[in-house]
């Protein structure tokens, strides 16, 4: 969702790659429900890494000093207490001697290949070596229609079977994902470092692969001239369709990049016809290696190895600067910790009068999901069927980054009622700000309690209210505001915050008529 707060772009949450990975992994941590990140965090150790950060980093660092000691700090803690988060930190580095070595076979499979031809001839027309030409300049071509297609797409590339193996063996994932599957907050963490690493690791991917394609060749070109030292090897061309003209042009579009390079001249169309197998035993094939050798180069190693250095160059890149989302609502509460910054949250309930407690209650929910910092307002409740009335003065005089409708449990949803409080509402909304749906189930808890009945009665007044919502791609979020503890819901808030639809458009073009067709 394009929502962004008010924070500048030199705020901008920015970390080392290692920086970053101890930071979504604490994230996880602190995003869980409190069940499952439980023994090993809690509020206490939040507020404990906020501080200690801001003692060694001082309250004049920057954010992303701020939140990369926070991260480390809170890491090591997590990790002391769960082996797990320590092995899954570990296993998901970049694993480079994986690469190196792939390199390194390449190179030896390169060297061990026959390159030259069988029987210590070289038929001109049908070399390894040209086959080897062919398909890399096929793989170019494949890249390049690739790259289109991402463009056209307005996104990256997906990438192929080779580069997924490479990447899941430098990150061993198949068995990191075996160990996630035992804890669900380590599964988030790996599933989100997986996610917002895809960039680098797709960079390193294809700089391996770029590296391999050019270890193999210059093994091939290597091993053909050390077995030439030891070999005599003749090459002539044979041919049931080509003349010698017909192989002459062939061999003269082929190497011609090879002749320029060496300075090698090709021979005649005469001489190509005197070095004819079955007519002739060949001549010495020094001159052929030499430009074939040459060709290989020109239009394999090099480009690879170019295509290679703009990928790691790029992978440096991103691992020196690794950017986090800034909208993430975690990191806006951490922003707001360090610099001050205020999420500001405007609640409009319907038909729906809170008490003092409940109003307390909605206070302390937005600050576990937004920070110590965050604000919020609660307006004046619009009376049932009294949606017309609805006005941009309910929003109040401040700028509110966030807006949310509050109803209650106890009311049927209906789309000609609720839902049109919903749409007139939406319409109110400022440009750029979310929206947010909030039932509280308190007073449906006070009158039905809290029996298997009850419950089931429950679950199915959630499933109306969220077939409501699903026209404009709003997700509920319950709460129990008579409940001691509100930090429950602060995790679904998030979420729904992040899932929520784009209200960044001019209201005229906002969604509104699915909430009435329900």
């Amino acid at each position: 969702m394009p929502w962004r707060p008010t924070v500048g772009a030199a705020n901008a949450p920015t970390m080392n790659e290692a920086q970053a990975r101890h930071a979504l992994l604490v994230r996880a941590y602190e995003t869980a429900p409190p069940g499952q990140s439980r023994p090993h965090w809690d509020d206490d150790d939040r507020d404990w890494a906020t501080r200690a950060a801001l003692e060694v980093e001082g309250e004049s660092a920057s954010v992303d000093a701020f939140l990369s000691r926070r991260a480390e700090l809170a890491s090591e803690r997590v990790r002391s207490r769960d082996r797990g988060a320590d092995r899954a930190l570990h296993a998901l580095r970049w694993r480079a001697w994986f690469g190196s070595t792939l390199i390194l076979l390449a190179f030896a499979a390169g060297y061990a290949a026959d390159a030259i031809g069988a029987q210590g001839r070289i038929n001109l027309l049908s070399p390894p070596l040209l086959a080897l030409v062919a398909w890399n300049l096929l793989a170019y071509a494949v890249l390049l229609a690739r790259f289109a297609a991402s463009v056209a797409r307005g996104g990256t590339a997906r990438p192929g079977p080779l580069a997924r193996f490479v990447a899941r063996a430098s990150h061993a994932v198949a068995s990191l994902e075996r160990r996630a599957a035992r804890s669900s907050v380590v599964s988030s963490f790996v599933a989100a470092w997986l996610a917002a690493s895809a960039s680098i690791t797709a960079a390193r991917v294809m700089c391996v692969i770029h590296l391999c394609a050019a270890a193999f060749a210059a093994g091939a070109i290597g091993g053909m001239y050390v077995r030439g030292l030891g070999l005599a090897y003749l090459a002539g061309w044979e041919s049931t369709f080509l003349g010698p003209d017909t192989v002459h042009q062939i061999l003269r579009t082929v190497l011609s990049p090879a002749v320029a390079l060496t300075g090698i001249a090709l021979p005649d169309a005469e001489h190509i016809a005197s070095i004819r197998f079955g007519f002739s035993p060949g001549e010495g094939a020094a001159r052929w290696i030499h430009l074939y050798a040459a060709s290989i180069a020109l239009l394999v190693v090099m480009p690879r190895a170019a295509l290679a250095a703009a990928n790691g160059w790029r992978a440096r890149g991103l691992a020196r600067r690794f950017e986090l989302p800034l909208d993430d609502p975690y990191f806006v509460a951490l922003i707001g910790a360090h610099s001050g910054l205020k999420v500001r949250v405007r609640i409009v309930p319907y038909s729906y009068r809170l008490g003092p407690q409940a109003a307390l209650a909605l206070e302390a929910l937005v600050r576990s999901a937004f920070g110590a910092n965050s604000l919020a307002s609660i307006a004046t409740a619009i009376e049932f069927g009294d949606e017309a009335a609805l006005d941009a003065s309910v929003l109040g005089e401040d700028t509110h980054e966030i807006v949310a409708a509050l109803f209650a449990a106890t009311a049927t949803p209906e789309a000609e009622t609720h839902g049109a409080f919903l749409a007139a509402l939406a319409a109110l909304v400022p440009a750029g700000a979310p929206m947010l749906v909030l039932v509280d189930e308190s007073t449906f808890y006070e009158r039905f309690g809290r029996d298997a009945q009850a419950l089931a009665r429950r679950d199915e007044r959630r499933r109306a209210w969220a077939r409501m919502l699903d026209s404009i791609d709003l997700q509920p979020v319950f709460v129990d505001l008579a409940a001691a503890d509100s930090g429950p819901a602060a995790q679904p808030l998030k979420q729904a915050l992040a899932a929520g639809p784009d209200f960044a458009a001019p209201a005229s073009q906002r969604p509104q008529a699915g909430l009435a067709k329900r």
